[in-house]
């Protein structure tokens, strides 16, 4: 079932259907199914209005739409072709039943009619704009990100297989993706384009750099390879068309999220047992810090929110590894090889970075806790490399390697996480860094940085206004009922968001404080 607030979700091309009589024909993809024909063709219609509406008035693409009851977020990720979700606003009455908190974030309406109302007045429901504007800009962003990840591109599938075949992709695509979707706990963290950095001490940290530049040199020489622990990056090395961090944040948030493996998605092998994710310590958002007390973004363990062992029968069955034999934690491969003959077909084929560059992608996970994916651009592999990339013995040797390596690299990285932990801050704040996309967070560290629904609501404002650049505001603070003090620092595309709990102090006092957390560092090497 679609999430509560969702309404529709939509891939269109006005190119396909021209004319009154063809229009049905330019919508490629729509959800829910259920919707008659004529409605969803009514509904692209208006779409297509209201973009060309609004290129009379801007060059640049229509990007959002607000309404009484709803909000549109828009997209054109390639020429004529557009992404659309809309999404329903919560009455004032069903925002409280969903809250635990019942007072909403600045509205004082009572969700209750007066007795002393005429009782030929109607009283008309106050609709609760909750939903952060750029979080889900960037929800519908990463929806395309995610498809382009696996497929290349709507453009190059239509000119590859055809349009016929393009409507298929989309449906068995997003048929899966957007019911994992939750438009009703969307905040401003979901907005970011961010990578959650590991910091480790210097021996950790070189051993890690070290055993991946070793691995590569054995296996992989002309690849790039990506080093989690748990959720958060180690250490990540390029090659050429792959040489930025924000070249491989697809594929981070794709593997990283907690859905990812819960469902067939021809990427993930189904290794694990049924409905066990990837990784499932990211956290999703501000709302989860609930769930996530005792655990520690800046360098703690935390809390670990597995189901249960993994036993990765398929693999030790392909490596004649009895499945009796105890496992505490799943190793093997999560991408690569499914059986102990030849790999069929090769390696699975990913498109990586602005350009979509072809890559063969490997990943491994070593007792559910270090995840290293290697990406090979296509174009080096040659006729030797493809033949081991296509021999079960390949794998055999690399997870050798692998697990030798490793079992001592993650004894490192354990003991200096365990020594980061004594003196980490208290306060919440959220940095946020330009450069290489990190995000060092505090919310939920502890039981006194967990954040409340109306903390969550002013966040969302204060991101979203700051964020615009024809403000071109640097700082900006908004009071939180009587307690609390929300405000964002930005500078040269870093933010700091910060929670202060000065319910005695004016605006007066708060302006120019960064609170105590103006020194936060991502990683300290």
């Amino acid at each position: 079932m679609p999430p509560p607030n969702f309404e529709f979700f939509c891939v269109y091309n006005s190119a396909f259907g021209p004319t009154e009589e063809t229009a049905s024909q330019a919508l490629l993809y729509f959800d829910p199914p259920g919707l008659s024909e004529n409605d969803r063709t009514r509904q692209m219609g208006m779409l297509m209005a209201i973009e060309k509406f609004a290129s009379i008035f801007s060059k640049d693409s229509c990007s959002s739409l607000v309404t009484k009851k709803a909000r549109f977020a828009m997209y054109e990720p390639e020429p004529g072709y557009w992404m659309v979700f809309k999404v329903r606003l919560l009455t004032l009455e069903g925002r409280k039943a969903q809250l635990t908190k019942t007072q909403s974030f600045g509205t004082s309406s009572s969700s209750e009619a007066s007795v002393d109302d005429p009782p030929r007045r109607k009283k008309q429901s106050v609709y609760v704009d909750d939903i952060s504007e750029s979080a889900l800009a960037r929800v519908l962003r990463r929806a395309y990100e995610n498809f382009q990840l696996i497929h290349k591109g709507f453009v190059h599938v239509a000119e590859k297989h055809g349009i016929d075949v393009l409507r298929r992709v989309l449906e068995e695509f997003y048929s899966w993706y957007i019911p994992h979707i939750d438009f009703g706990t969307l905040d401003m963290t979901n907005a970011l384009e961010a990578v959650h950095y590991l910091t480790l001490d210097t021996t950790a940290y070189s051993s890690a750099i070290t055993t991946l530049q070793s691995l590569a040199s054995c296996f992989f020489p002309t690849a790039a390879s990506v080093l989690l622990y748990r959720h958060q990056l180690v250490h990540f090395t390029t090659t050429q068309g792959i040489s930025d961090v924000s070249h491989i944040l697809p594929l981070y948030e794709y593997i990283t999220h907690p859905e990812t493996g819960k469902f067939s998605d021809s990427v993930v092998n189904q290794v694990k047992p049924k409905g066990e994710p990837v990784i499932s310590t990211m956290p999703t958002g501000l709302r989860d810090s609930r769930e996530l007390e005792g655990s520690n973004d800046a360098g703690s363990v935390g809390e670990d929110r597995r189901s249960g062992p993994g036993t990765g029968d398929l693999l030790r069955r392909g490596l004649g590894i009895s499945s009796n034999q105890p496992v505490a934690k799943f190793s093997g491969f999560l991408i690569g090889p499914l059986g102990n003959d030849a790999v069929d077909g090769g390696p699975l084929k990913l498109y990586i970075g602005p350009t979509a560059t072809e890559t063969f992608a490997l990943m491994y996970q070593f007792e559910e806790d270090l995840t290293v994916v290697f990406l090979i651009p296509a174009s080096f592999v040659d006729d030797e490399q493809m033949t081991n990339l296509r021999t079960w013995s390949f794998y055999e040797r690399l997870q050798e390697a692998i697990e030798k390596d490793f079992r001592v690299l993650l004894g490192l990285i354990e003991e200096s996480i365990n020594s980061s932990r004594k003196g980490s801050e208290s306060g919440r704040y959220i940095f946020h860094e330009n450069i290489t996309l990190g995000i060092k967070s505090s919310v939920g560290a502890r039981r006194n940085t967990v954040v409340t629904e109306d903390i969550v609501d002013s966040l969302n404002q204060v991101h979203d206004v700051i964020q615009r650049k024809e403000l071109g505001l640097g700082q900006l603070w908004v009071k939180t009922g009587k307690e609390y003090w929300v405000g964002a620092n930005q500078s040269d595309g870093n933010a700091l968001y910060s929670v202060l709990p000065k319910h005695d102090a004016s605006l007066l006092d708060i302006e120019g404080n960064k609170g105590p957390f103006h020194n936060v560092n991502l990683v300290k090497v």
